[in-house]
C-alpha cells in the first residue's frame, strides 16, 4: 500500500473514530542505515559461518502488512521477527537506534554454551549466522495496543517491525559457529568487506548438529518424525545428499561410541562391552550407533 493510501485511509479512520496506522517511508538511506546496524552487530561475533545481511523488499511488505494492524504481538508464520515501539518524538534514525540497542542488549539473557536465551531473545534473531535476508517496515500509529495492558491504547505510537529469512531461534543449536571470521562460509560465498558470508551458497552434504548422535536418529526414525530439524541439521545421516569429494566421513561421523554409553557402567565394566560380550551387537540395530566401535561397526 502507498504512503498516500495509507494517510487517505488514517484520515477516514479518523473520521469515523478508528484509528488506523500509517506507514512511515523506509528511505534509500534509512535501509542502508538499518543493514549497516545488524551487519555490525553480526560481525561482533566473530562467527566462522556468520551471513551479511541483504535487504529484501518482499519481507519488508510483509513486515509492513503485520505491523499495520497496530498490535504488539508476533506473527509466528515462518519468518524470523523483531518487534519494537516507541513514543519518544526523535528522528527514525534515533528510534531504529534505540529500538536495535534494545534488541542487542539481550545479549545479556544469552548462554551460547546451552544455546538458548533465559528471557526474550530478539538478540539471537539479529545474529542468526545462517539468515542472510531482512526486510523491515515502520508506521505511525494513533493509538498503539499491547497484549499485556489490553484495556490501555497508547497514543501516537512509532512501531517497527523486522522480518529475517531464513528464521532462526531454533533452540537447542548454535547460533553461529565460532571460529575465524568467514572460515565456515559456504561454497560459493565471498567474504565481505565486514568480515562476513556473502552471497547465496551450497550447502555442504554434512551433519551440522551432534554429529555422532545423526545416524542414531535416523535408525530411530527421527528424520520422518522432527524433520524440521534434522533435514536442516542431520543432511548426511537423513541420507538427503551425496557427500562431495573433501567431504570426509571420518569428519561428520567419528568412529566412536555414544557419550552416553561409552560412559555407562556396571559393576566397573562398560555398558557397550558387556552387550557385546552378551552377544547384542548382531541382533539389537541400537547398538548400531550407540556402540559402534565397540561392535566394530565402523
Amino acid at each position: 500500500m502507498s504512503r498516500s493510501a495509507l494517510l487517505l485511509c488514517a484520515f477516514l479512520g479518523i473520521l469515523m473514530g478508528v484509528a488506523v496506522a500509517y506507514e512511515v517511508e523506509f528511505t534509500p538511506a534509512l535501509k542502508t542505515f538499518i543493514l549497516d546496524m545488524h551487519n555490525e552487530m553480526r560481525k561482533k561475533q566473530h562467527g566462522a559461518n556468520m551471513n551479511e545481511l541483504e535487504w529484501d523488499n518482499t519481507l519488508a511488505q510483509e513486515a509492513l502488512d503485520w505491523i499495520s494492524s497496530c498490535t504488539f504481538e508476533h506473527q509466528m508464520k515462518g519468518r524470523g521477527e523483531n518487534l519494537a515501539f516507541n513514543t519518544d518524538e526523535a528522528s527514525n534514525e534515533e528510534l531504529i537506534t534505540k529500538s536495535m540497542d534494545d534488541w542487542y542488549s539481550e545479549i545479556q539473557y544469552f548462554k551460547y554454551g546451552n544455546k538458548s536465551c533465559s528471557q526474550d531473545c530478539h538478540f539471537s534473531q539479529l545474529v542468526w549466522a545462517e539468515t542472510n535476508k531482512v526486510g523491515c517496515a515502520m508506521v505511525r500509529c494513533p493509538t498503539f495496543h499491547v497484549p499485556w495492558d489490553p484495556n490501555t491504547a497508547i497514543p501516537n505510537a512509532w512501531y517497527i517491525g523486522c522480518f529475517y529469512d531464513p528464521k532462526g531461534n531454533d533452540y537447542g543449536v548454535f547460533p553461529w559457529l565460532k571460529g575465524p571470521p568467514c572460515a565456515h562460509c559456504l561454497k560459493g560465498q565471498t567474504c565481505s568487506l565486514n568480515r562476513l558470508c556473502h552471497g547465496e551458497g551450497i550447502i555442504p552434504c554434512v551433519n551440522i548438529e551432534s554429529k555422532d548422535h545423526c545416524s542414531f536418529w535416523y535408525e530411530e526414525g527421527e528424520c520422518d518424525s522432527n524433520p524440521g530439524f534434522m533435514h536442516k541439521y542431520c543432511r548426511k545421516g537423513c541420507k538427503l545428499c551425496t557427500p562431495a569429494p573433501g567431504e570426509e566421513e571420518e569428519e561428520n561421523e567419528p568412529c566412536e561410541d555414544m557419550s552416553k554409553y561409552a560412559q555407562m557402567r556396571h559393576n566397573g565394566q562398560l555398558a557397550c562391552e558387556i552387550w557385546r560380550q552378551n552377544k547384542q551387537c548382531e541382533t539389537n540395530p541400537f547398538l548400531k550407533t550407540a556402540c559402534k566401535k565397540t561392535c566394530g561397526f565402523c
